[in-house]
C-alpha cells in the first residue's frame, strides 16, 4: 500500500515538473519574439508594481533610471532609421543624376545628325554632278559622230547577206565583218554611255536613300521633308540626263540589235547551206556548157579570197598581237612539257627519244600551238591558222605513232611512218576543199591527183614491215579506198570522194596512235615491280582500249572536219543535232558520254572486283567470306549510277521513277514474277551468305560445287564436270543441304559383314586400325567402330571416321574397302555373302543349282557367309 502510494505521489510529481518545464519555455520565446519592447514591457510591469503597491526610493530610482535608458534607447533607434533613410535617398540621387548625364551625353553624339549632314552633303554633290552632266552631255555624245561610217558599213553588209543569202562561204565571210563592225560600234558606244552609267548608279543612290529616309521621318519631320525634296530634285535631274543619253543611243543600240539577230540568222543558216554546198548535184564535167563557164568562175576567185581573209586570218594590229602572244606561250609550255614526258617515259631509250624529238614532237607542238593561236575570246577562230595546225599535226601525229610502234617492233629498220605516203593526197583534198575554186576545175586537179597516186601505190614497192600487221593491212587499204575515190570522181560527185579520203585517212592515224599509245602502256606495265599492281594496271588499260580508240578516232576527225570552210557550222549542228526517239532526244555528244560512261563503268567494275578480292593478301583483316558478297554488291552499286547517268543524259526525270515503278509493278504481277523472284532471291542469297562459291550443296537431286551466283541463277558444277544452272528461288524455297556450310570436313562411313564365328573384337580393332593409318582422316573425332546388327547371313559392322575435306570422302571410303579386303583376307576372316541353292528335282534332267548374288547398296560393304539355302520343288 505504501508502495502504491509513493508511486503515484512520483507520478504525479513528474507532471507537475513537466508541465512547469513547458510553461517557462514558452515564457522565454515570448520574450525573446519582442526584443525591442523588452524595456516598455519592464517599465509597464514597474508601473502597475507602483500602482498596486508603493515602492521604496530605491526602486523608484531604478525604474526612473530604466525609463531612462529605455527612452535612450528608443532615440538612437530612430535617430538610424532617419540616417538610413537619408542615405538612401542621396543615392538614389546620384543614380538619377548619372541617368541624365548619360542622356545628355547621348543627345550630344546623336549620330542622327551625322546622318542629315552626310545626306545634305551628299545631295549637293548629286546635284552638282547632275548639273555637270547635264552640261558636258553634248562633248560626251560627240563621239557617237565615229560611228557613221561603220553604221554605213554595216548597212552595206546587211544588203549583202541578203545577196548571198544561198552561199555559205560569202555569206560566212559578210557574218564575219558584221561581228568585227558590231564590236567597234559597241566600243564606241560603251565611250558615249559612261556618264549614262554614271547617273544611273546616282539614281540608285538616292533611290536607297530615300528608303533610309522613310526609316527616319518619325522623329525629324521638318528636317526629312527638306531632305526629301532635295533628292527629288536630284532624281528629276538624273532622269533628264538618262533620258537624253538613252534617246541619243538609242539608234546606235538598234542597230545592234539588228546585226545580233542578223547574225544569228545566219548562224542558223549556215549548217544546211554548207550541207547543200558539199552534198549539191554531180558536175557535168561532159558538158560543154560546164566548161565554157570556167572562165567567169575564174574571175571570182580573187573576190572570194578577198571575202574569206576576214575569216582566215585576223585584220587588225591587236588581233595579230593577241594571236602571236597566244602562239609564243603554247609553244613555250607544251614544248617544255612534252620534252619532260619524252624523257620520262622513253628513259633507256635513247634512239626512240631522239627520234621523236627531232621529227615528231616539234610538229605536234607547233600544230597545237597553231590552233591556240586561232581562238579568239572575242571573235570566232581563224580558219587558215587552224588549218595550218591541223596539217602540222597530221605529220606529228604519223610520225609520232610510228616511233611509238618502233618500240615494240625495234627489228623493223624502216625509219619514216609508211602512213606518211597517205599525207601527199590528204593535203591536196584540204587545198582544194580550202580554195574556192570552180567547181569543175577542182574536179579536174582531184581527178588528177588520185589518178597519179592510183599509179604510185601499183609502183611503189612492199615495204618489209616485219610483224606490223596492222601498217600493212592500212597500206593495202589504199588501193581500195583510191578505187571508190575515182568512181566518185567520174560520176561527178568529187567533194564525195575528198570526203572519203580524208575519213580513211584520219581513222588510220587514229587507230594507229590508239595501238601505240597502248604499247606504250603495256610497256610502262611491265616495268612495274608489284605483280598486283601490274595485273589492276594491266586490267585497266585493256578495260579502256577500245573507248581510248573510239575517242581518240571522233577526235581526230572532229579537229579534220572542224578546219574545212564550214567544218566547224556542221560539227556545231550535227553533233548536238538531236534524233527523237520516241519522246526522248537523242544525240552525238551523249552517245559518246554513254558509251566512254560504259566502259569506264566496266572497267570500275572489274578493277574494284580484283581489289575487292585481293584484300586479305594485302593484310586488311576481312572476312573470307566476305569477299563475295562485297564484290557483288559494289558491281550493283556501279551498274547502277550507270544507269541513273543514262537515264540522267537521256533527259529523263528520275522523279518519274516512281511511275516506272509503278509500271514495273504491273509487269512484275503478270510476266516477270519469275524473273524478280529469282533476283530477289539471288541477292538473298549472296547477302545472307547462305551459299558461297566452292560450297558443295544438294538441292533437290543435283549434287556438287557452286561455280558462279549471279542474278538469276546459280551455276552447280557436278562431280561429272556438267555446268548446272539452279533457279535462286530453288534455293530459298526448296530445302537445301550445304555440306561445306560449317566446314570442309564431313563424316563418312564404311559398312561390312563377316561370317559368324569370326571374333567381334578383332574385327574392330582391325577396322581401327585401317583407318588410323589413313593420312586424310581426322584424329580428332577418332573413327569409331559399331557393331551394328546381326545379320540373317552375316554380322555388320559400321566403321565412322572424319574426312579432312569433303572432295576426299569417296576416295578415302574406297581405299579403306582395298584395306579391308586385303587385311582381312591376311587375318583369315571371311566376308560373307548371300548364297542360295536351288536343287531342281526332274526326270528329264538333273537339278541344278543356282546361285544368287544381289548387288549391294550404294555405299556399303556387304558380304555374306557360307550357309546356304537348298530350295526343293516338286515336279508338276
Amino acid at each position: 500500500m505504501r508502495e502504491r502510494f509513493l508511486s503515484t505521489v512520483r507520478y504525479k510529481s513528474g507532471v507537475l515538473l513537466l508541465f512547469s518545464l513547458s510553461l517557462l519555455l514558452c515564457l522565454v520565446l515570448s520574450a525573446g519574439s519582442c526584443p525591442a519592447a523588452n524595456d516598455e514591457k519592464a517599465a509597464a510591469a514597474s508601473t502597475a508594481q507602483a500602482k498596486d503597491k508603493e515602492l521604496t526610493p530605491e526602486e523608484e530610482q531604478k525604474l526612473k533610471e530604466a525609463k531612462a535608458e529605455a527612452e535612450a534607447k528608443a532615440q538612437e533607434a530612430l535617430k538610424a532609421k532617419e540616417e538610413r533613410a537619408a542615405e538612401l535617398r542621396e543615392e538614389q540621387d546620384a543614380a538619377a543624376e548619372k541617368k541624365r548625364q548619360e542622356a545628355a551625353e547621348i543627345a550630344q553624339d546623336d549620330p542622327l545628325k551625322d546622318i542629315w549632314a552626310g545626306q545634305r552633303t551628299m545631295i549637293d554633290a548629286v546635284i552638282k554632278e547632275s548639273a555637270s552632266l547635264s552640261e558636258s552631255f553634248l562633248s560626251d555624245t560627240s563621239v557617237l559622230e565615229q560611228i557613221r561610217p561603220v553604221e554605213q558599213d554595216i548597212r552595206r553588209l546587211l544588203i549583202m547577206v541578203n545577196e548571198f543569202k544561198q552561199w555559205p562561204s560569202p555569206l560566212e565571210a559578210v557574218s564575219r565583218r558584221l561581228s568585227i563592225s558590231a564590236d567597234l560600234v559597241h566600243s564606241i558606244l560603251l565611250t558615249a554611255a559612261g556618264p549614262q552609267l554614271s547617273a544611273r548608279k546616282l539614281l540608285e543612290q538616292l533611290d536607297s536613300s530615300v528608303e533610309s529616309m522613310a526609316e527616319l521621318s518619325g522623329s525629324h519631320v521638318d528636317e526629312t521633308a527638306e531632305y526629301l525634296s532635295k533628292i527629288n530634285t536630284a532624281r528629276f535631274l538624273l532622269t533628264a540626263v538618262i533620258t537624253r543619253y538613252t534617246s541619243a543611243l538609242a539608234p546606235a543600240s538598234a542597230l545592234l540589235d539588228r546585226v545580233k539577230a542578223t547574225r544569228a540568222e545566219i548562224s542558223k543558216k549556215l549548217p544546211e547551206l554548207w550541207m547543200n554546198y558539199y552534198t549539191q548535184a554531180p558536175v557535168a564535167w561532159l558538158s560543154a556548157s560546164e566548161w565554157a563557164s570556167v572562165p567567169r568562175n575564174l574571175s571570182y576567185f580573187t573576190t572570194g579570197l578577198s571575202l574569206r581573209k576576214s575569216v582566215e586570218l585576223p585584220l587588225t594590229t591587236s588581233q595579230w598581237q593577241g594571236a602571236a602572244v597566244r602562239f609564243i606561250i603554247t609553244f613555250l609550255s607544251i614544248g617544255s612539257l612534252s620534252v619532260l614526258l619524252v624523257n620520262q617515259f622513253l628513259q633507256g631509250m635513247p634512239k626512240a627519244m631522239q627520234q621523236v624529238k627531232r621529227y615528231s614532237l616539234p610538229w605536234n607542238v607547233l600544230g597545237v600551238s597553231l590552233i591556240a593561236a586561232s581562238y579568239s575570246q572575242t571573235i570566232e577562230p581563224f580558219r587558215l591558222f587552224m588549218a595550218l595546225g591541223n596539217i602540222s599535226l597530221i605529220f606529228g601525229q604519223s610520225l609520232l605513232a610510228w616511233e611509238l610502234r618502233r618500240i615494240k617492233f625495234p627489228e623493223v629498220t624502216v625509219d619514216r611512218s609508211p602512213l606518211l605516203a597517205l599525207m601527199p593526197l590528204t593535203i591536196c583534198a584540204y587545198v582544194f576543199i580550202y580554195l574556192p575554186l570552180p567547181r569543175l576545175v577542182t574536179l579536174i586537179l582531184w581527178l588528177t591527183c588520185v589518178i597519179i597516186s592510183i599509179w604510185r601505190c601499183r609502183k611503189t614497192p612492199k615495204l618489209d614491215l616485219g610483224k606490223m600487221q596492222m601498217e600493212h593491212s592500212i597500206r593495202d587499204m589504199q588501193p581500195l579506198v583510191l578505187w571508190p575515190c575515182l568512181i566518185l570522181c567520174l560520176v561527178g560527185f568529187h567533194f564525195y570522194s575528198m570526203a572519203l579520203y580524208l575519213l580513211y585517212s584520219s581513222v588510220s592515224i587514229a587507230i594507229q596512235i590508239s595501238v601505240a599509245s597502248l604499247s606504250v602502256l603495256s610497256r610502262l606495265n611491265e616495268s612495274l615491280n608489284n605483280d598486283d599492281t601490274r595485273t589492276m594496271f594491266a586490267s585497266f588499260i585493256l578495260a579502256l582500249a577500245a573507248p581510248v580508240v573510239l575517242l581518240l578516232s571522233v577526235a581526230i576527225v572532229s579537229l579534220w572536219l572542224a578546219t574545212l570552210p564550214g567544218g566547224m557550222d556542221l560539227l556545231q549542228f550535227y553533233i548536238f543535232k538531236s534524233v527523237n526517239i520516241g519522246s526522248t532526244q537523242l544525240n552525238l555528244v551523249q552517245v559518246l558520254l554513254i558509251a566512254t560512261a560504259f566502259f569506264l563503268a566496266r572497267t570500275a567494275a572489274r578493277m574494284g572486283k580484283n581489289f575487292i578480292a585481293k584484300l586479305p593478301s594485302r593484310g586488311v583483316k576481312v572476312d573470307p567470306s566476305l569477299i563475295t558478297p562485297m564484290q557483288t554488291g559494289y558491281t550493283y552499286v556501279v551498274w547502277c549510277l550507270f544507269g541513273f547517268f543514262v537515264l540522267r543524259s537521256l533527259g529523263m526525270n528520275l522523279s518519274n521513277l516512281a511511275v516506272v515503278a509503278g509500271g514495273l509493278s504491273v509487269g512484275i504481277g503478270f510476266g516477270l514474277q519469275t524473273i524478280v523472284n529469282n533476283f530477289i532471291s539471288g541477292i538473298i542469297l549472296i547477302f545472307s551468305r547462305t551459299l558461297q562459291v566452292g560450297d558443295v550443296v544438294e538441292v533437290g537431286t543435283v549434287v556438287g560445287r557452286i561455280k558462279q551466283i549471279s542474278v538469276r541463277a546459280t551455276q552447280v558444277e557436278t562431280y561429272d564436270s556438267a555446268v548446272i544452272y539452279v533457279p535462286n528461288s530453288a534455293f530459298v524455297s526448296g530445302n537445301l543441304t550445304n555440306w561445306t556450310s560449317n566446314s570442309r570436313t564431313t563424316r563418312q562411313q564404311v559398312v561390312v559383314g563377316v561370317a559368324y564365328g569370326s571374333d567381334p573384337q578383332k574385327v574392330s580393332k582391325i577396322l581401327l586400325d585401317i583407318a588410323n593409318k589413313q593420312s586424310d582422316i581426322l584424329a580428332y573425332p577418332q573413327p569409331v567402330v559399331q557393331f551394328q546388327n546381326f545379320g540373317a547371313s552375316t554380322m555388320d559392322f559400321r566403321l565412322l571416321f572424319w574426312v579432312r575435306d569433303y572432295d576426299l570422302g569417296l576416295r578415302v571410303a574406297s581405299d579403306i574397302r582395298y584395306a579391308i579386303n586385303a587385311r582381312f583376307a591376311a587375318e583369315k576372316i571371311e566376308i560373307a555373302f548371300p548364297q542360295m541353292d536351288v536343287h531342281l528335282k526332274q526326270d528329264a534332267a538333273p537339278a541344278r543349282r543356282t546361285s544368287s548374288l544381289p548387288q549391294p547398296k550404294t555405299g556399303q560393304i556387304r558380304r555374306q557367309g557360307r550357309p546356304r539355302r537348298v530350295i526343293a520343288r516338286k515336279p508338276l
